[in-house]
């Protein structure tokens, strides 16, 4: 009987640690587990002091050297697009790709965004859309 309480605390713990891993906010620059919450979605670190919002630090949100990189290799086709949740757009890349345009295009959009900071790419794109 004891040892099958003790089995069962034990899962029961287990299964709480991995609970507040899961959800645990840390600062994007140290790593910090210990931050205020200025507003909602948006911390300060108590460590380092840097301000972040949890979309900085979202898993689940699209990567911009993913999309980038698929527009630069793969923006005639439109995977970019599809990546980042345009399907109309998407499907529009693929009936022109014969063209070459929107290869043009998706490098310049893959360079374009390289080039953008986290948060305004998270900003614009991270909408929980799309196929990833």
């Amino acid at each position: 009987m004891k040892i099958k309480y003790i089995k069962f605390v034990g899962e029961l713990i287990l299964i709480l640690v991995k609970y507040y891993h899961m959800y645990v906010i840390r600062c994007p620059k140290c790593s910090e587990e210990s931050v205020d919450l200025l507003a909602p979605g948006t911390y300060k670190c108590k460590r380092c002091g840097v301000v972040f919002s949890d979309r900085s630090c979202s898993a689940e949100g699209k990567n911009k050297v993913v999309a980038g990189l698929l527009g630069i290799f793969l923006g005639g086709l439109g995977i970019h697009k599809f990546y980042l949740g345009s399907i109309y757009t998407g499907i529009f890349y693929i009936l022109f790709c014969w063209t070459f345009i929107p290869a043009l295009i998706g490098f310049i959009e893959g360079i374009m965004y390289l080039c953008m900071s986290d948060e305004a790419f998270a900003e614009k794109y991270d909408n929980n859309k799309g196929f990833v």
